[in-house]
């Protein structure tokens, strides 16, 4: 369940920061979250990674609509992606969650740095 709530937590936050700050601002409330909201296993980095992966993947979708792909189809022939619009989805989601799941990993390892409160 912590998973889920993380993973919407981040894709949330992600949104929000994007509206007003610039495209790496999401890593700060990622970073905290993981920090908050620590997981057993690789689970911080999954769900920063997925987090910000789907929302990158269907932002970028959305925007790609809405302009008819015009930029996207020339983009994806200047950059090493042989002209395949969606590898440059993919690009760009896998970036932003790579970014997330790094953040949410430090989070939750800052954390661990912390001392035990004991009552």
């Amino acid at each position: 369940m912590k998973f889920w709530i993380s993973l919407f937590a981040i894709a949330l936050t992600g949104f929000l920061t994007g509206l007003y700050f610039p495209w790496w601002s999401f890593a700060v409330p990622t970073l905290l979250i993981g920090a908050l909201m620590p997981q057993k296993g690789a689970g911080n980095f999954f769900s920063g990674f997925l987090g910000i992966f789907l929302l990158w993947l269907g932002l970028t979708l959305w925007i790609d609509s809405a302009n008819g792909g015009l930029l996207t189809a020339r983009m994806a022939w200047v950059l090493p992606v042989g002209g395949k619009v969606i590898f440059l989805h993919l690009l760009t989601a896998l970036v932003g969650g790579l970014i997330a799941g790094l953040a949410s990993l430090s989070g939750k390892y800052l954390r661990s740095l912390l001392p035990k409160q004991t009552h």
